[in-house]
């Protein structure tokens, strides 16, 4: 680009890092230590020889370049916020897709075991954030120039390896790399994520990676596969994905998994991944989990309700005398039920009183010593509970007082 931005250099944990011998960020000297300085300074030096071996004039972001199939670009469309996709353009390499939130914040808070940190792509103005920072860098329409750095001896190191380094820790800076330069147009600005944290540009509201290993930071670029061999980027792929619209059948997974693996064995250090199978173990965890969730819970509230129900039917046995004598002198079954009823909503109100400040009391203790619990406290779930619970003893108690007044009045007086 033009210039270079502490947009661009906060949008991402130490991305680009290499820019400067220090930390540039406002918030990375909470993680000063001398190995890491040390990296850093290491990578600045190797980003100057770099600069001056291969003929860079002027500072340069290392990011990231997504070639997709054209039909995926409707799935793109609702992240864009300004500009719009041409399909023809995208496919001739004139323009390019570039990542680019109008806007973020960086929450960093300090916690027990280090630090943890969070990107806002929708800020609250109201709130005050450890960085905020605007888009004062890309535009739609702007000019800029992508250059591929390509060898083919590091990839003879096996793919999804772009660097190496020397015994001395430097890195290995080859003599037969080849330097391909387009300036293109900036067809959209895109934003990593819309909503809520599901809705991110690396997948869609189902969980399907349509972007395979590709999650967009800014500064990364999308075009389609026929714009990257327009534009000259043809050698081998860092990563491959085959996306399906619909979830394959028994034979079908057989045989493109069959397919894929011997394709992925040709080439060494080619990994094959299946997120069909990733998916299927994860639903079969989630059915697995849910049926032993809903034997504790039915077990549970079989404990429950019959601990009431022996309660309720040793209070009416007890109490048989006192119903029979309230009947003698006029009391209705509704006065002697709104009685009992009373005495089950006491019951029902202290218990679970007791049970929600014991629960919250446990979550609150989890969520400060345990940083990988979230912030999920379970409250409605719990008075669904009770809310059943309750309507059940309600059910028992009035089929017992009914049984009682089935009786006659002389016996429910005679029962001891």
């Amino acid at each position: 680009p033009d210039r270079i931005t502490p947009y661009i250099i906060d949008s991402g944990y130490y991305r680009f890092d290499y820019l400067s011998p220090k930390p540039q960020g406002d918030y990375l000297d909470l993680y000063s230590n001398p190995g890491r300085d040390k990296w850093m300074e290491s990578q600045y030096k190797d980003y100057l020889k770099m600069r001056d071996k291969y003929g860079y004039s002027s500072d340069f972001l290392t990011v990231d370049c997504a070639g997709i199939d054209e039909i995926m670009l409707n799935k793109i469309s609702p992240f864009i916020v300004t500009g719009k996709i041409d399909r023809d353009k995208l496919n001739s390499g004139e323009e390019i897709l570039l990542i680019a939130p109008p806007e973020y914040a960086l929450l960093v808070e300090t916690t027990e075991g280090g630090w943890q940190a969070e990107y806002i792509y929708n800020p609250d103005p109201a709130k005050k954030y450890s960085t905020y920072r605007r888009n004062d860098m890309f535009q739609t329409g702007d000019k800029i120039t992508v250059s591929l750095l390509y060898t083919d001896e590091l990839v003879k190191e096996g793919l999804g390896k772009p660097f190496a380094y020397l015994d001395d820790g430097s890195r290995k800076l080859p003599d037969d790399a080849v330097r391909i330069d387009k300036t293109v147009t900036i067809g959209a600005l895109l934003t990593p994520r819309i909503g809520d944290s599901a809705h991110y540009l690396s997948s869609n509201s189902l969980g399907s990676n349509f972007l395979g290993s590709f999650s967009p930071d800014a500064g990364d670029l999308i075009t389609t596969t026929a714009g990257l061999e327009a534009l000259g980027f043809d050698p081998p792929y860092k990563a491959l994905t085959v996306t399906l619209e619909e979830s394959p059948d028994a034979a079908r997974e057989e045989y493109l998994e069959t397919n894929l693996k011997m394709i992925a064995a040709r080439t060494a250090g080619v990994k094959y991944f299946s997120y069909v199978a990733l998916s299927r173990e994860q639903r079969q965890i989630i059915y697995g989990m849910l049926a032993i969730s809903a034997a504790i819970l039915i077990l549970l509230f079989a404990i429950c309700a019959s601990m009431i129900n022996n309660a309720l039917s040793a209070r009416l046995r007890a109490g048989r005398r006192e119903i029979g004598t309230l009947r003698a002198v006029g009391a209705s079954r509704r006065v002697i039920e709104r009685s009992y009823r009373w005495q089950l909503f006491s019951m029902f109100t202290w218990g679970t009183l007791i049970g929600l400040a014991v629960e919250l009391a446990l979550c609150g203790w989890l969520l400060k010593t345990q940083e990988d619990f979230g912030d999920f406290l379970p409250v409605w779930q719990p008075l669904l509970f009770v809310a059943l619970l309750f309507g059940l003893s309600l059910w028992n108690l009035r089929s017992k007082i009914g049984s009682i007044f089935k009786e006659s009045i002389v016996d429910n007086i005679r029962e001891l």
